[in-house]
Order: C-alpha cells, then sequence, then structure tokens
C-alpha cells in the first residue's frame, strides 16, 4: 500500500493498480493550474489597483492645480486692493 494506490491510469482497464508517483505527478499537476490561476486572478487585481492609483494621482493633481488657481486669485485679489485705492 506503500508504493501503490488503487486508480485508472490513462488507457488503464481501472484494476490496474498506479504507482504512487503518477498520483503524486497528477496532484502537482493540478496544485501548479491553481498557482497559475491564482497568480493570473492576482495579477488582474494589482493591475485594477495600479489604474485606481493612477486615476488618484491625477485627481491629487487635478485639486492641487485648482487650490494653487484660487490662492493665486486670492493674492491678486489681496493685491488689488492694496494697490488700487478705490476697488
Amino acid at each position: 500500500m506503500a508504493d501503490e494506490t488503487p486508480a485508472q491510469a490513462p488507457g488503464g482497464t481501472g484494476e490496474e493498480k498506479v504507482s504512487v508517483n503518477w498520483v503524486i505527478l497528477q496532484r502537482l499537476e493540478d496544485l501548479h493550474a491553481r498557482v497559475d490561476q491564482a497568480d493570473t486572478a492576482l495579477g488582474a487585481r494589482l493591475d485594477k489597483l495600479e489604474q485606481a492609483l493612477t486615476d488618484l494621482r491625477h485627481e491629487v493633481a487635478t485639486l492641487r492645480n485648482w487650490s494653487l488657481g484660487l490662492l493665486l486669485l486670492a493674492i491678486l485679489g489681496l493685491l488689488a486692493k492694496l494697490l488700487i485705492p478705490g476697488a
């Protein structure tokens, strides 16, 4: 029992005994396929995360530009009040 496990080998009759090595190989191939699927899923999630980060950086840059523009407008308004006595 330590050397062989009953199972059906490819092309076998079902009564043949398959070595433990073949069973382990099949399980390793299944595990490899699962790891590949997980890797693909993780890659897709990372792509989404990178896109969200890029969008966030763009929004922060836009907000910074608007903030600087409004600050400049306020400074120009104060300068106009100081330089133009009637304003």
